[in-house]
């Protein structure tokens, strides 16, 4: 028998093929499924991160490394300037994902890092674009 070609994601890990072949991408409709995912990643990512407490490690240092412990200030012109994910999301994703968390690949990591101000991806022309730097330059 031949070796499938998979999805690049859907590594030799047990877990990730059986996932990849039997559940990813298939249509969920069921209410109670689609409920029950959104609680499974919740409960799990609450424990992934009583885990690294329990381990000693702060989880907002922790997450704050991963944007160099200050907001990186980007100036974008436009939304089309803005990627969806960056190098830092990506440790960000594999990071978290080593740790348990779950429905945290590297846009979902980026979308987190824009909205608690680890980057400001607010356009020049935004009024909100000047205010968040400058609080970045000076911290609380």
């Amino acid at each position: 028998m031949s070796e499938r070609t998979r999805c690049g994601w859907a590594n030799q890990d047990p877990l990730y093929l059986a996932y990849h072949d039997e559940e990813w991408g298939v249509p969920v409709r069921d209410d109670r499924r689609l409920f029950e995912m959104k609680v499974r990643a919740a409960v799990g990512n609450a424990q992934a991160w009583l885990d690294l407490r329990e381990s000693g490690v702060d989880p907002s240092a922790y997450l704050w490394d991963f944007s160099g412990g200050a907001p990186v200030v980007n100036d974008w012109r436009g939304l089309e300037d803005i990627p969806a994910s960056t190098p830092a999301s990506e440790a960000m994703s594999k990071a978290l994902k080593a740790r348990g968390f779950r429905f945290v690949g590297p846009t979902i990591c980026y979308a987190f890092m824009q909205a608690v101000g680890m980057v400001n991806d607010h356009t020049t022309g935004c009024f909100r674009w000047k205010e968040c730097r400058a609080l970045a330059e000076n911290p609380r």
